[in-house]
């Protein structure tokens, strides 16, 4: 699990400790995701809802230990939000932010620390985190079919 770890964080084995926090070590869902696909190939059953709800290299370890024995819990449907949520409202609000109609959302998962950070510190600061570059069309491009084909992706 070590060794995924490193992998799917792009650090030293050596620098995670059985105590370390996934998510502490740089670790977000995207990671999460890399490290599930991992985990994956190497024979091992991980979600990336057991790393939210086991975010410790020895949590995770003991975990994959009790697959192993058959003993899987399965993790309803946004039960990773906490029971103070309101699963429709956030179903409705995840719904307009991605323009989908609800009933396509399957689940909702937390924020990692860092996500949570960075959304916090773009509130204070509108703008920031925001990549924007300016390019130049060569004067043979139809600008109208640029357009066109922007609008359209």
């Amino acid at each position: 699990m070590q060794q995924l770890w490193a992998h799917a964080l792009n650090i030293s084995t050596e620098s995670i400790g059985l105590d370390d926090s996934f998510f502490r070590l740089g670790g977000d869902s995207i990671a999460a995701m890399k490290l599930v696909g991992e985990a994956r190939r190497a024979g091992l059953q991980l979600s990336v809802a057991d790393i939210f709800r086991n975010p410790k290299l020895i949590e995770l370890a003991s975990l994959e230990a009790n697959y192993g024995n058959g003993m899987v819990d399965q993790i309803d449907a946004f039960s990773l939000l906490g029971d103070e949520v309101d699963v429709t409202q956030a179903r409705e609000e995840a719904a307009v932010s991605c323009s989908i109609d609800a009933s396509l959302v399957e689940d909702i998962y937390p924020c990692s620390p860092l996500q949570e950070g960075l959304i916090s510190l773009t509130s204070k600061r509108a703008g920031d985190y925001i990549s924007q570059s300016v390019l130049e069309l060569r004067a043979d491009v139809d600008e109208e079919a640029f357009r066109a084909a922007w609008d359209h992706v």
